[in-house]
């Protein structure tokens, strides 16, 4: 092909493309196959039924909630089309190249699965282990500064139990965040 005429072809199909419009239509979402990552809309204004809506690509999908509006683009004139946004979030799944996963869904936010379960709330276990280390120093201080006395039957003991008996004991039933969970994969 000559260079005139790569040119006007260029020129041409330049021409085109800035003719097509850009295809968007607002939907209400009908139904949704979350296994294979589409959906199926209703047009607001031409009540056409757009079938096989993509939900992502994989690596960010996005499940609308059922009766949402959703913004959808089309490519190629309609051929396939992909949800731009929604109005309401149903669930959200985040995927990089390494496998790592985030979902987002009714609250729970899950990385990388859940079977490690909530993430720890750092600051109510350090509330909580500070108690125990508490007793400990109490512990260390009464035997490293008690002195045996004969024939007592361990009453100078007991009465130096008494410092750390009393002192209130860890509780670790806070230490976890249910609504962020995790897991290896």
């Amino acid at each position: 092909m000559s260079k005139g005429l790569k040119e006007l072809k260029n020129l041409l199909t330049d021409k085109m493309k800035s003719h097509v419009p850009l295809q968007t239509e607002w939907v209400t979402v009908r139904e949704i196959d979350w296994e294979e990552k589409t959906m199926t809309g209703i047009g607001l204004i031409n009540g056409l039924e757009y079938h096989d809506v993509l939900l992502g690509l994989g690596s960010v999908n996005c499940k609308p909630k059922i009766g949402t509006s959703a913004l959808v683009g089309a490519i190629h004139n309609g051929e396939a089309c992909f949800m731009i946004s929604c109005e309401e979030v149903e669930e959200l799944e985040i995927i990089d190249q390494s496998g790592f996963k985030l979902n987002l869904n009714n609250g729970l936010l899950l990385i990388n699965g859940k079977n490690y379960g909530g993430i720890v709330n750092a600051k109510e276990l350090k509330t909580q282990v500070d108690k125990n280390t508490l007793i400990l120093q109490n512990i260390q201080t009464v035997f490293s500064n008690w002195v045996p006395v004969p024939n007592d039957g361990g009453a100078s003991l007991k009465a130096l139990v008494t410092s750390f008996v009393s002192l209130q004991r860890s509780d670790l039933s806070n230490i976890e965040n249910t609504t962020i969970k995790h897991g290896n994969g």
